[in-house]
């Protein structure tokens, strides 16, 4: 089931923070610490109170799940085991395409919100359907030159990644595999400094 909340437009700068997470089957190993590690990320933003903040999950493995779409911060549920299960391949390109279209879809007052969306894998793409590597090329293109977006990559072989889709270096870094909490601290302070940024 897709959780979903409506918004009311408002003067206050809205932040959607999307968190795309690889439900693959080699995060299997590390379920309990991919868990714990979102799980206090979520508890760190929800302490943050600069804005008016809404979350989209989107989990992919073989396929795309989207788990949370546009729920204010406050009420986003924790991570349960029974909502997190690894296994099959990695639809990464796919995972990319449908988080930013969610958002998109998703928009009240343009002028008044910001988007930061934060990929998280410890792969790479292998069985995406639907999305190329040059159609990710030209989102991410697309929507930065909006100005009030941001892509921000966790994962493998980062230098790459970065490089073949034209995101900035200093927007990815490598996946902690053997200790994933350090990704997720990561990612909670630049989501953090993202949030309180002016525009």
């Amino acid at each position: 089931m897709i959780h979903k909340y409506h918004n009311k437009t408002s003067t206050t700068m809205k932040t959607k923070i999307i968190i795309l997470l690889d439900e693959s089957l080699s995060m299997r190993k590390k379920r309990n610490e991919v868990i714990g590690g979102f799980n206090a990320f979520l508890r760190e933003q929800k302490r943050l109170k600069c804005d008016t903040s809404v979350l989209y999950l989107v989990k992919f493995n073989t396929n795309v799940n989207i788990v949370y779409s546009g729920i204010n911060v406050a009420d986003v549920p924790e991570l349960k085991h029974s909502m997190y299960s690894p296994c099959g391949r990695t639809a990464l390109f796919d995972a990319i395409s449908e988080g930013i279209h969610i958002a998109e879809e998703d928009t009240d007052d343009i002028e008044n919100e910001k988007v930061i969306c934060v990929i998280i894998t410890d792969g790479e793409e292998n069985c995406s359907k639907d999305t190329t590597k040059e159609q990710i090329r030209r989102f991410i293109a697309q929507y930065e030159a909006k100005g009030n977006w941001a892509f921000v990559y966790i994962g493998k072989n980062p230098e790459r990644w970065t490089k073949e889709v034209g995101m900035a270096s200093a927007h990815g870094i490598s996946y902690n595999y053997n200790e994933p909490k350090h990704s997720f601290k990561y990612i909670s302070n630049t989501v953090t400094k993202y949030r309180v940024s002016k525009f």
